[in-house]
Order: C-alpha cells, then sequence, then structure tokens
C-alpha cells in the first residue's frame, strides 16, 4: 500500500500544503490505491519537509519525484497526449506555478496573522508535547526566512501584486474558455497550478493578494470546477484504518 505523509486538510481544502494536494491529485488522477498518514514527524522526513511518499521500501520526498515515480510506476503520465511544444509550455507554466506564485501564496499565508492561524492546528501535530507548542512558531520564521531570501518577502505590495497579476493573465490567456489548461482533462500543469489557488483561496484573510485572485472569475471557477474533477474530495481521503 502507498502511503503519503502529507500536512492534513483544513477549511475546505484536501491540504492545507500545495505540494501535499499535488501529489494527492497525482495518486487520485493515476488511478492508485493509497493511505494518507497526517501524523508523521516533519523533523523526521527527508529534507525535513512534506509530501513523502512510502512505496515498500522506497521513501520519496518532494511532490516532483513523487509525480515521476508515480507515473514510472503505472506506466503512464498526466502529459499523455500533448505535443512537444505543449509539453514545454506546460513545464514552463508548472515552473511559474511552483517557484513564483507559490512564494506569494506562502508570504501571504505566512506573514498574516490571520492566515497563519489557520494553519498552526495542523503544525502543532507534526511533534509531540511540548515541542508541538513551539515548533509552529520556529517553522514560521524558518519559511519567512526562506521567502525573504527568495527576494518576494522584501517586495512592497504594489510589486508583489503586479507580479501576481501578471502570471495569473498567463493563466487566464492559456486556459481560454477551455475547461483545464491544455484541453479537456487535467494534465500535470493543472496538478501544479490549482492547488496554489485552491490554498490562496482558503486564506481566510482578505488580503490585497487573495482580491486579486477571487476578482478573477475564470479562475475561480477553473480552481474549484479542477478541485472537484482532479483531487480526491475532501470527505472521502484515504485515511488509514483505526486500528
Amino acid at each position: 500500500m502507498l502511503i503519503l505523509r502529507a500536512i492534513e486538510p483544513g477549511d475546505g481544502v484536501i491540504s492545507q500544503s500545495p505540494f501535499s494536494m499535488k501529489a494527492m491529485g497525482y495518486l487520485h488522477m493515476l488511478g492508485l490505491e493509497w493511505q494518507l498518514d497526517i501524523k508523521a514527524d516533519i523533523r523526521k522526513q527527508p529534507n525535513g519537509k512534506l509530501p513523502v511518499l512510502v512505496d515498500g521500501p522506497d521513501v520519496i520526498a518532494d511532490s516532483g519525484a513523487i509525480a515521476l515515480h508515480l507515473e514510472a510506476k503505472v506506466g503512464r503520465s498526466l502529459n499523455d497526449g500533448l505535443d512537444d511544444g505543449e509539453r514545454m509550455l506546460s513545464h514552463a507554466v508548472r515552473r511559474m506555478a511552483e517557484e513564483h506564485i507559490y512564494f506569494i501564496a506562502v508570504h501571504n499565508r505566512w506573514s498574516e496573522d490571520e492566515n497563519f492561524a489557520l494553519i498552526r492546528p495542523s503544525l502543532e501535530k507534526l511533534a509531540p508535547f511540548p515541542m508541538s507548542k513551539i515548533l509552529p512558531g520556529i517553522i514560521r520564521k524558518s519559511v519567512i526566512k526562506q521567502v525573504n531570501a527568495q527576494g518576494v518577502g522584501r517586495m512592497s505590495d504594489d510589486l508583489r501584486v503586479a507580479r501576481l497579476a501578471a502570471d495569473f493573465g498567463v493563466l487566464e490567456f492559456q486556459l481560454g474558455e477551455k475547461p483545464f489548461l491544455f484541453g479537456d482533462r487535467a494534465t500535470a500543469a493543472d496538478l501544479s497550478v490549482v492547488p496554489m489557488l485552491a490554498v490562496l483561496l482558503a486564506c481566510p484573510a482578505d488580503t490585497r493578494i487573495r482580491r486579486e485572485l477571487t476578482g478573477r472569475p475564470k479562475l475561480v471557477e477553473y480552481t474549484n470546477h479542477a478541485v472537484k474533477e482532479a483531487f480526491p474530495a475532501l470527505d472521502a481521503l484515504p485515511f488509514p484504518p483505526r486500528s
């Protein structure tokens, strides 16, 4: 049985981590049987991050590596059917989502007290007491430090919003009137983009960043549709049976 160690669900999303959500999407879209482990101690994971996939003796860290492992396991790719140009564009869109939109979303989520309060309970479950009460603050400081080092955290709000608006414009153009970015079915690009947008929509604080997304009905509709079609339902997540 495949086991996915991931950040737990919260506030209407199957995981409060977009990369955990992405890994769940691959497991779902590839039709694999799996169980969700939300009790794993994050400090003991490879790279000190989640998600992590356990496949027998293999322990795979990083959502990108998990995706490649799962596609190799089933012998097919979510990008099957795309031509070479579409594959190259898909790669660029995924990088835009995971290396730029992600950091703006992280800053929005972790720097705002109202947003951070949403994920604090999940972080407290990642380590035993009394470390559980200390760990969220430690992780928050580390995340904000990383976002500052990446550069997004040191930008003005105006610049962050302008850069995000440019990315959203790309997504709207590529989406057009299609249900997914590259046609009638979800591909790898959707499984990278949608978790970023879904987590942004789930944030309770009415920040300029969140309003930049909610002010674009096409992207909101796309996100809600894709979540239902390409990711497991919140009430059907495969937690292991109680002993």
